[in-house]
């Protein structure tokens, strides 16, 4: 992030925590949310304005030029909300970018501000170098939502929209990067029914001077098209600068206040000044999720491997304390047959992990290893069981 970006960040900061935060270094890496004053549970870290949530339902979203052609070209809905989101987020910082040399007022635009400060080029996930694992099955799956995705946005697309016609599937995957790695899973922020100050209104406004309510302007929303990804969430500029820690409760409450609207996010915690502001990116999240979505690992947690069998999901672990199925994390649906298919099925994630490239992503080599490890001790509990799915040790 460029000084200039980071100066807008801390006056941010400095403004919407009424001086009660700072921005620095974190020991975690990158930039942390840091207490200027003792702040005890209840008190209020940040006021964030409706303006600067951005959400696949933000009015400004909704009404890009873009975003608006695309939406009435796609007359089938199959477009996610989010792949708008991507598009609009895409054509704004294109549109800074190639208003820079003769304009100076991007200094001013707090969402352009916002939208730069994402990263350039984020550390991607690929398939090749996760391959073996959920992660890397996972990576398959976006990145063949993302390619039908770009398939469907040209397939309509307009003549003469340069921003449509020249998008790709790399712009495709940071923008979905920088989505995921910041989202907030808030049903708040930037909805239709508010005007330009953020206060409610009961109905969209009409457009036309005439009193013809049919012309009211058509709004996509979650009913009226297909949703990928039904938590969808917001990106929420102040929340994601704080770094998640692990702990058996949320660390921030959020409550909402109107006219104008404002999320106010309190800590649930005592926070000594000085110390380093926490939020909880999920209580109870996995390796998986934190990798596949923020792009780190909790080196804290246990490693897990998923397994579905019959629309049932089943997270195993490695024990090396107990030989039993059930006390070694192998459930019995798994192993009636002495765990001969389970075995069969881990033998071959573990070869495909095996022959995975070698990342330079110290988070991602770390999680392969690890992975890698689970998989071979879950290898041996099953070596270890008869067919009838018991301990080979208790005959």
């Amino acid at each position: 992030m460029s000084s200039s970006l980071t100066d807008w960040l801390k006056e941010l900061v400095r403004v919407q925590s009424s001086g009660r935060v700072e921005i620095r270094p974190s020991r975690h890496g990158g930039l942390g949310g840091f207490a200027l004053v003792d702040l005890k549970a209840g008190d209020v870290v940040f006021e964030i304005p409706n303006s600067l949530i951005l959400s696949s339902s933000s009015k400004r979203v909704v009404e890009h030029p873009v975003v608006k052609k695309l939406v009435a070209a796609d007359l089938d809905s199959n477009i996610t909300l989010e792949t708008l989101l991507f598009v609009y987020i895409i054509s704004v910082r294109q549109e800074h970018a190639n208003n820079d040399d003769d304009n100076n007022d991007n200094d001013n635009d707090d969402e352009y501000n916002y939208l730069t400060s994402l990263p350039a080029d984020p550390p991607l996930l690929l398939a090749k170098e996760t391959s073996g694992t959920n992660v890397g099955d996972q990576v398959v799956k976006d990145s063949a939502e993302l390619v039908s995705q770009l398939a469907r946005i040209r397939a309509v697309t307009v003549t003469g929209t340069v921003e449509l016609e020249t998008l790709t599937l790399k712009q495709l995957t940071k923008a979905k990067y920088n989505y995921n790695s910041r989202r907030y899973p808030l049903a708040f922020g930037g909805s239709y029914n508010c005007d330009d100050n953020g206060k409610k209104r009961d109905r969209p406004v009409d457009d036309d001077d005439d009193d013809d309510d049919d012309e009211d302007v058509e709004i996509p929303t979650r009913k009226e098209r297909r949703v990928y990804d039904a938590t969808q969430g917001c990106l929420c500029p102040l929340l994601d600068i704080l770094n998640h820690r692990e702990g058996n409760k949320e660390q921030l409450s959020f409550d909402y206040t109107s006219d104008p609207l404002i999320l106010k996010v309190k800590t649930r915690v005592t926070v000594t000044k000085g110390d380093e502001i926490y939020s909880n990116y999920g209580c109870g999240i996995s390796n998986d999720q934190l990798l596949l979505q923020f792009g780190f690992c909790d080196m804290a947690l246990p490693s897990v491997f998923t397994v579905v069998l019959g629309g049932e999901r089943f997270d195993l672990r490695a024990t090396t304390t107990d030989t039993d199925a059930n006390a070694a994390g192998l459930p019995a649906h798994l192993v009636s047959d002495g765990g001969h298919g389970l075995h069969g099925h881990l033998s071959k994630k573990l070869a495909a992990l095996l022959a995975a490239d070698e990342s330079s992503n110290p988070q991602v080599v770390w999680y392969m290893t690890q992975q890698r490890k689970l998989l071979e001790e879950l290898l041996a509990q099953c070596d270890a069981l008869d067919y009838s799915g018991s301990s080979s040790e208790e005959e």
